[in-house]
């Protein structure tokens, strides 16, 4: 048996979300299985209010909207599709089904991957508010809450640390990576597109970014050119840019060397590869990752 298609239904009323939910559940054993959510990093597919902002303007972050069914009266360009209202279920059911179909299978390391992944940002927004002798905190280095007992490191309150901007769509690839740079000693932060890596670089600088290719929208190499060409704050070196090849093809190395990249790395990605291509700019301070996680806010 396949596994089960993780939906995530995003904006409804519960009147409208009861309905939806009802709809999904399978009638016999023919035809996809699905479990209905309201957390994206974990779903296959999303079926979203149109006519809700805060609803849409979530996918758009996250880069979800081409796995997303639009259902509302206001036209969302580059959704998987567009329903009307009144909500058709017979409709809306046709077009997952469509959708599941012309998708490949998800395995169950891949939803394994992306429920770790939604835990984590769960437990990050839900972290309590720290305690009076703890180091404060800054919304954007929020970390992890430390185990029970046991002290802050003393590096979170006294010395700087290394931002790592990873942008990549691929949830394998972003585990892998922020579970090794993270045990190298640096603050990993997690976008999907280049135009969020773009957004997150005029904010903050980072030491190093991976930066995949074959990303949708903004292209990956041109992205590099941009990385590269950014003006640099006074004291900081400009990042390192690695870029993520989809496989070990000479033309894309070309390109990557001809924007800019410092490195690139071919996946499957290995712990060694990125060690050896990390070298010497590996991150000042060590941070131990299992009393401490990186601020990787998923985008």
């Amino acid at each position: 048996m396949s596994p089960a298609v993780r939906i995530a239904l995003i904006g409804f009323t519960s009147f409208e979300r009861a309905h939806i939910e009802a709809a999904l559940q399978p009638a016999d054993d023919h035809g996809p299985r699905y479990l209905v959510g309201d957390d994206l990093a974990a779903s296959s597919l999303a079926v979203v209010n149109a006519d809700d902002g805060g609803a849409v303007a979530a996918v758009i972050r996250q880069g979800r909207l081409a796995s997303t069914v639009m259902l509302g009266t206001t036209q969302r360009p580059g959704a998987a599709a567009q329903l009307p209202r009144p909500i058709k279920l017979v409709l809306l059911l046709r077009t997952l089904q469509g959708l599941v179909q012309t998708a490949p299978p998800m395995s169950a390391a891949v939803q394994r991957v992306q429920e770790e992944l939604a835990q984590m940002r769960r437990r990050l927004s839900a972290a309590p508010a720290p305690a009076v002798h703890a180091p404060t905190q800054s919304a954007s280095t929020l970390t992890m809450p430390f185990n029970e007992g046991q002290a802050a490191p003393a590096r979170a309150a006294r010395q700087p640390v290394d931002h790592v901007l990873v942008v990549d769509d691929k949830d394998l690839v972003l585990r892998f990576l922020a579970t090794h740079l993270e045990g190298l000693g640096f603050e990993v932060h997690l976008v999907r597109s280049g135009a969020l890596a773009l957004e997150r670089l005029a904010r903050r600088h980072y030491r190093l970014v991976f930066l995949a290719t074959g990303l949708d929208g903004l292209d990956s190499f041109h992205t590099c050119k941009r990385i590269k060409r950014q003006p640099v704050a006074d004291g900081h070196a400009a990042p390192r840019v690695v870029m993520l090849l989809s496989e070990d093809a000479a033309v894309d190395k070309v390109r990557a060397e001809m924007a800019g990249a410092d490195a690139c790395l071919s996946q499957p990605l290995s712990a060694e590869d990125l060690r050896q291509v990390v070298g010497e700019h590996e991150a000042r301070t060590p941070i131990d990752a299992q009393t401490t996680r990186a601020a990787n806010t998923l985008l």
